[in-house]
């Protein structure tokens, strides 16, 4: 087992954010994202952006069309994606509380 597979394993939840440059609807989807992930623990949420433009491949191979697209995987594996601007902030919030993962507030 290697140390990043031995850290992603600390983590209860992670979130991909796959965003456009120049995309307004990315822009407000990370705004929005990161306004709902500062009432959580960071050592328990993990948050990586990624620029489709730039990981195409990873993109491909987590199945992303679309973007914004956040995509939440959870302990047992468990992936979620969401298209959009994340304007709904209970849709983040409840996908990790089914993950287990509550506010640290």
């Amino acid at each position: 087992q290697t140390a990043a597979e031995s850290a992603a394993q600390e983590w209860s939840a992670e979130l991909v954010l796959y965003v456009s440059p120049g995309s307004r609807l990315s822009v407000k989807a990370r705004r929005s994202l990161e306004t709902v992930l500062s009432g959580y623990d960071p050592e328990v949420v993990r948050l990586e952006v990624r620029d489709v433009t730039q990981d195409a491949l990873r993109a491909e191979a987590d199945r992303v069309v679309f973007t914004p697209t956040l995509l939440v995987r959870g302990p047992a594996e468990a992936t979620a994606w969401v298209v959009g601007d994340l304007a709904d902030p209970d849709i983040v919030v409840n996908l990790l509380r089914l993950g287990g993962v509550e506010p640290s507030e």
